[in-house]
C-alpha cells in the first residue's frame, strides 16, 4: 500500500514538473517569438542597392529678421552615408548621418534659454531653429525633408519633467510673437545619385 502510494506521489509530482517545464516554454515561446522572427528575417532580408554618391557637403545662406534687425547665416551642411538599418517590420534602409560643418547642432534663428518663455501647452521654449532639410533629400534618396522656408518655424522645448521635445509654430506666430521673419534661403542642389 505505501509503495502504491508512494509511486502515486512520484507520478505525481513527475507530472507537475512536466507541465510547469512545458507551460513555461510555451510562454517563453509566445514572448519571445513575436519578437526574434522580424529579427531573423531581417538578417535574411537583402540590403537595398548602397548608394555611389556617398559623402556630399552642401553650402547654404540663410538670411532672416528679428525684430526689424537683418541677419545672415551661412554653414555648410555635411551628409554621409552610414550603412543599412533595419526599420522594424518594414525593412531595410539606407542610413544616413547630416550635421552643420561649424559643429552646430541646429540653425538657430532665436535662443530662448534665459527668456523662460513657454508654448501653449506649458512646455518651456528652448530655441526657434530653421529647418535645413536631411541627407537622405541632399543625396538624392527619397527625399522625406528637403526643408527650406516653409508655413512653420520648429522650436525646441523642454517639459516639465526635464525631456527635450520638437514642435512647431506657424510663420505669422513666429513673427507676431517673435519678430522673426525668414527673407531667404539658398542651399547647394541635391546630388543625382544612383544606387547599386
Amino acid at each position: 500500500m505505501k509503495s502504491k502510494f508512494r509511486r502515486a506521489i512520484v507520478i505525481t509530482a513527475v507530472s507537475a514538473v512536466t507541465l510547469f517545464v512545458l507551460y513555461q516554454g510555451l510562454v517563453l515561446l509566445y514572448v519571445f517569438v513575436p519578437w526574434s522572427v522580424p529579427w531573423v528575417g531581417n538578417i535574411l532580408i537583402a540590403n537595398p542597392p548602397a548608394p555611389v554618391v556617398k559623402y556630399g557637403e552642401f553650402p547654404f545662406r540663410l538670411t532672416y529678421e528679428i525684430g526689424g534687425s537683418q541677419h545672415v547665416i551661412e554653414d555648410t551642411i555635411i551628409c554621409k552615408f552610414s550603412g543599412f538599418e533595419t526599420r522594424g517590420t518594414a525593412g531595410k534602409y539606407r542610413k544616413w548621418e547630416d550635421y552643420l560643418k561649424s559643429g552646430k547642432e541646429r540653425i538657430t534663428l532665436l535662443d530662448c534659454r534665459d527668456m523662460k518663455l513657454m508654448d501653449r501647452w506649458g512646455n518651456r521654449i528652448l530655441e526657434l531653429y530653421f529647418d535645413y532639410g536631411n541627407a537622405q533629400y541632399y543625396m538624392g534618396d527619397e527625399a522625406p525633408n528637403r526643408g527650406g522656408i516653409s508655413n512653420s518655424v520648429p522650436y525646441m522645448y523642454q517639459k516639465a519633467g526635464g525631456s527635450i521635445g520638437f514642435s512647431a509654430i506657424s510663420v505669422d506666430e513666429a513673427y507676431e510673437t517673435y519678430q522673426i521673419k525668414l527673407i531667404n534661403w539658398e542651399a547647394s542642389p541635391p546630388v543625382q545619385n544612383n544606387f547599386q
